[in-house]
């Protein structure tokens, strides 16, 4: 059985509006609950390069996951390429702070893999050149040797 409130009124001082839950109305119980007006949400498009990021950092994406505290729905909720998907505001504030502290700390990489700067040092030099040009020649397909 439930108990119904006979108040017309917000129990807010100063509020005049029909109550709905617990005595308050739907704008007064979302400052109750969550400490403002809005609770505002963000797009997954907004931190899919963090979580890149993030993911590029530890060595399993579990471990990506745990560090931002989310679920794995979440996480590939996020990651999915409708970049429009909605998050709350703490799902955006963990984010952002796996994120802030990676900043500075450089990105793990396996045993023996080749760096960007060193992709680039090695496309100055003669080699390199000679395999950019190779790689742009069309491929003939089919010609008789």
């Amino acid at each position: 059985m439930r108990l119904r409130s006979d108040s017309t009124t917000c129990k807010t001082p100063g509020c005049t509006r029909a109550p709905r839950a617990a005595g308050l109305c739907r704008p007064c119980r979302t400052r109750e609950i969550h400490g403002s007006d809005v609770v505002m949400t963000h797009t997954a498009g907004e931190v899919q390069h963090l979580m890149r990021r993030i993911l590029d950092h530890y060595p399993t994406a579990r471990d990506a996951i745990g560090a931002c505290g989310m679920s794995s729905e979440t996480f590939y909720r996020i990651m999915r390429k409708d970049s429009r998907a909605s998050l709350k505001t703490p799902t955006y504030q963990r984010i952002m702070a796996a994120a802030e502290v990676l900043n500075g700390l450089p990105i793990e990489s396996e045993p023996g893999a080749i760096t960007w700067p060193e992709v680039a040092e090695y496309a100055t030099t003669p080699e390199g050149l000679a395999f950019i040009v190779q790689c742009r020649a069309p491929k003939v397909i089919g010609r008789a040797a």
